[in-house]
């Protein structure tokens, strides 16, 4: 066998590997790359006074994976205004590419005002020793109960009680022996009782003198 058939041999072999593998063999990531993804991506309910509003969304997750690699998946929920969440399962296992299934559900306390929250459903998956993480979001709009409207004679209804107490306390003034309009009045009162009698005393002096003068004088 020549050199030249050596050669030729060698490069068809090579040839024929390169085809085999192909190149989506050669660039096989073996870090999980896990997707989320979260529906509705936004929703808008109506909240009352009586009782809380829960909220469900369906989710679903994919790991593209090595085909000999066992990924663990481990799901969290939160919201940014503080509302109640929670994911159902927290853990997965793939063994495949299958996507698989789950759930979140927000609970909205009841008298929630007019506000928009958000739910955000982390992710991380872990095959190998290797991980990756992801995170899916959703919007949620409330539209909070109508603000409370007095009867039309709440007013009224209200000042009634404050006039009666006025009117007792002015009662109970004028039996004390002042005026119902209050110390002042009292005390005004008071001093014009004085002066009536520093009067009346006065005239008395002024009559037993008148009376002492026209009286005859002994000779």
């Amino acid at each position: 066998m020549t050199g030249r058939a050596v050669h030729r041999i060698v490069v068809l072999f090579i040839a024929l590997s390169i085809s085999i593998l192909g190149p989506a063999d050669a660039a096989i990531n073996p870090v999980p790359v896990l997707t989320l993804r979260l529906e509705p991506a936004m929703v808008t309910v109506n909240t009352n006074s009586s009782s809380p509003t829960i909220v469900q969304f369906n989710g679903t997750c994919t790991v593209d994976k090595m085909p000999i690699e066992r990924a663990t998946v481990t799901l969290t929920s939160s919201t940014d205004v503080g509302w109640v969440s929670q994911v159902s399962p927290t853990t997965m296992v793939f063994t495949a590419t299958t996507p698989q299934a789950f759930t979140c559900t927000v609970v909205i306390p009841q008298g929630t005002p007019n506000m928009t929250g958000t739910l955000v459903v982390n992710g991380r998956a872990v095959a190998a020793g290797l991980q990756s993480t992801a995170e899916t979001k959703a919007l949620i709009t409330n539209i909070g109960p109508p603000p409370y409207v007095p009867p039309a004679n709440w007013t009224a209804n209200a000042t009634v009680p404050a006039e009666n107490a006025i009117n007792r306390t002015n009662n109970q003034t004028a039996e004390n022996g002042t005026s119902g309009a209050g110390p002042s009045a009292g005390l005004l009162g008071l001093s014009n009782n004085i002066w009536m009698a520093a009067a009346v005393a006065v005239l008395a002096v002024g009559v037993a003198g008148y009376a002492a003068s026209r009286r005859p004088r002994p000779a």
